[in-house]
Parts: structure tokens; C-alpha cells; sequence
């Protein structure tokens, strides 16, 4: 069984929650897009780790305030589940990839 901590506010940011980055197809076989909903104009840092945390591919995306879209071409990845972790500013939001 896994345990995880996690550091951050006290409270939730609710604006950059569970609608600011959407993957799609999920699952995929290593190609999708990501989508990307910013508040503001701003790099945001994507970061691709595995289940153990291995950092496996990160990528600076320049995002305009609302909808960006990123393609990304991941088919060098075992099948499995990771993990998508989108930093901007002092906010972050993490989301599970499916690769099959």
C-alpha cells in the first residue's frame, strides 16, 4: 500500500483545482493533448514523474490566460500509470496519466 504526504496551503485554491488540466485521450498509448484552463499569462512547469517519483519528462509551457492546448508525443514510456504535475506561480494541480 502506498502512503503519500503533501505540502501545501491550508485551504484549497478552488479556481485552480480539478478543472485547470484536462488529458485527453486518458488512457493512450503516449500521445495526447493536455489542456491547460490559466487564470492568467503565465510559464507553467509540466512535470511527468512515475509512481515511485522519478522524474521522467518535464517541459515550460507558455500559457495565455484561458484554454492552451499541448501535444505531447510520450511513446517512449512503459505502459502504466504516472503522474502529471502542472506548477504555476505558487499553485499546483497533479493528475493521473493512464499509457497503455
Amino acid at each position: 500500500m502506498w502512503s503519500f504526504e503533501t505540502e501545501g496551503y491550508d485551504g484549497i485554491d478552488e479556481s485552480f483545482e480539478n478543472n485547470v488540466i484536462q488529458i485527453y485521450p486518458n488512457p493512450n498509448n503516449g500521445e495526447f493533448t493536455l489542456e491547460i484552463n490559466s487564470l492568467t499569462n503565465a510559464t507553467c512547469t509540466m512535470r511527468i514523474v512515475d509512481l515511485a517519483g522519478k522524474e521522467l519528462y518535464q517541459k515550460d509551457i507558455n500559457c495565455s490566460a484561458g484554454e492552451n492546448f499541448e501535444k505531447l508525443n510520450l511513446q517512449h514510456l512503459e505502459n502504466g500509470i504516472y503522474l502529471i504535475h502542472l506548477q504555476q506561480e505558487d499553485r499546483s494541480v497533479t493528475k493521473r496519466l493512464f499509457i497503455k
